[in-house]
């Protein structure tokens, strides 16, 4: 869960360079049931700086920002969809994609003024047949809008048009003719397949809304409960991205599911001589495991420019070692801290703080030096575990169910036991070993099936967030 944000780690020993690019800021005209009205939009999303033919390029840190006027929604509160036809084009060839699902939280409306809402979620990749630089367009908008969701289960469809004469470039992705001698670490891949075209999906494994996605993965919760605690079924999909310093890059990796025993809550009360009214602190623990049988990530596998000119290519392997665990820490007047939540829901905190510490065993393997195998053998891995520490807080992360962003930085250790018949340590050591590498998460929100539960209050199927945008 939360610390497996140490997944980002990943990143800084094998991934492709992202480009986060500039937000389009666009204006749209939407009919509401009261009318039409215009409503600004700003669109931005992660890609490839640059890509393969033949091989998926993988939008990533989707976010759809709307600003809507007021008077055009006559709710208390709204959540929803929103829908975004994306034209992806490669020479004289065009197809449009729908990044849906993209979720909107439920946000209170404002008596007067703008709203403003962010929907995020995950969407599915764009594979070319052939070398052409590619960009991505926006086109129109569909909101699928919830008013007052507690109460009103009504949806209001809402279609908007893209108003003429703007640019609505989103991004564009260099794929290079790798035909030629090696230019750059692209060249590290296969050869483009013959033919002409562009392919859109498969559809994310768990996209923001779940579309396609009917039942919980069947090993969601399975982890031993926590001592005095009853057997819960918790899951959450964690994304992130890492910095890495020697490379001056960002990586996006994406999580495997994780499974979460959460712990009980104690008071602890405030130290003597403390203001009078000063509030409990409550204190949870939780424990978390990635849902494998062996504690092992998905393999990772990406290309990086080592010392800024080496192309290398490498598959990384990533292995829980220990428990991980979760401290949580809440502190306020028992006050609602989720907009629009219910009377008696949860949590009703003002201030909350969050600390998920992991190890991580790392081993790389199937590695190329400017499209050179370099045999490095089995057993090359870091000299001891990666000690991951990422933490969070309000207002951005209110409680380990409903999730949030956490961030820290991670030491890469040097390189062990790398070559068969020369020592390489030194080389992998060199190009990605040292402290210093900040890391961003996005823990989704805690998957908890229960009978007497409406599923719309569980949020399962879980969700995949949206990556965060690289930043420094």
């Amino acid at each position: 869960m939360t610390a497996v944000g140490a997944l980002t780690v990943a990143g800084a020993l094998a991934g492709p360079t992202v480009s986060a690019g500039t937000p389009a800021a666009l204006a749209y005209t939407c009919q509401f049931p009261g009318g039409a009205h215009q409503v600004g939009v700003q669109i931005s999303a992660a890609v490839p700086e640059r890509g393969t033919a033949g091989a998926a390029i993988q939008p990533d840190a989707v976010a759809v920002n709307l600003v809507l006027p007021p008077g055009a929604l006559a709710a208390t509160s709204v959540s929803g969809t929103v829908n975004l036809t994306v034209a992806i084009a490669q020479k004289e060839t065009s197809v449009n994609a729908g990044w849906s699902g993209l979720v909107l939280p439920a946000t209170p409306v404002p008596a007067d003024g703008e709203l403003a809402v962010t929907a995020t979620g995950a969407v599915a990749p764009v594979t070319v047949a052939e070398p052409g630089e590619v960009t991505f367009v926006a086109g129109d908008l569909i909101l699928e809008l919830v008013p007052d969701p507690a109460t009103d289960p009504a949806t209001w469809t809402v279609s908007c048009t893209l108003d003429p004469g703007q640019d609505a470039t989103l991004a564009s992705v260099e794929v290079p003719d790798i035909s030629g001698p090696p230019a750059s670490a692209a060249t590290l891949s296969t050869s483009p397949p013959a033919g002409t075209g562009i392919t859109v999906g498969p559809e994310p494994r768990a996209a923001s809304g779940g579309a396609g996605v009917t039942a919980n993965p069947v090993e969601c919760g399975v982890i031993t409960p926590i001592p005095g605690q009853e057997k819960q079924t918790n899951c959450a999909f964690v994304p992130g991205f890492a910095n890495i310093r020697k490379l001056k890059a960002s990586i996006l990796v994406k999580a495997p599911l994780v499974n979460v025993a959460l712990g009980p809550g104690r008071a602890q009360q405030p130290p003597p001589g403390s203001p009078p009214g000063t509030p409990v602190t409550v204190i949870q623990d939780s424990l978390a495991e990635v849902a494998a049988a062996d504690r092992r990530f998905p393999i990772l596998e990406g290309t990086f420019l080592a010392f800024g000119f080496l192309p290398i290519s490498a598959t990384l392997e990533l292995t829980q070692v220990g428990q991980i665990t979760i401290h949580g820490e809440s502190q306020g007047s028992g006050l609602p801290c989720q907009p629009g939540q219910p009377p008696g829901g949860t949590p009703r905190c003002t201030q909350y703080f969050i600390r998920t510490t992991a190890s991580l065993a790392a081993r790389i393997d199937h590695v190329k030096v400017n499209g050179a195998d370099l045999d490095v053998g089995p057993n090359c891995r870091t000299e001891r575990p990666l000690d991951v520490v990422v933490q969070g807080g309000t207002p951005a992360f209110i409680n380990v169910r409903f999730g949030g962003p956490l961030s820290g930085f991670v030491e890469i250790p040097p390189f062990s036991g790398c070559g068969t018949t020369d020592d390489l340590d030194p080389l992998l050591t060199g190009t990605v070993s040292g402290p210093g590498n900040f890391m961003k998460v996005i823990q989704g929100a805690l998957c908890n099936p229960r009978p007497e539960v409406p599923p719309s209050q569980t949020a399962c199927p879980p969700t995949e967030p949206a990556n965060p945008p690289p930043t420094g």
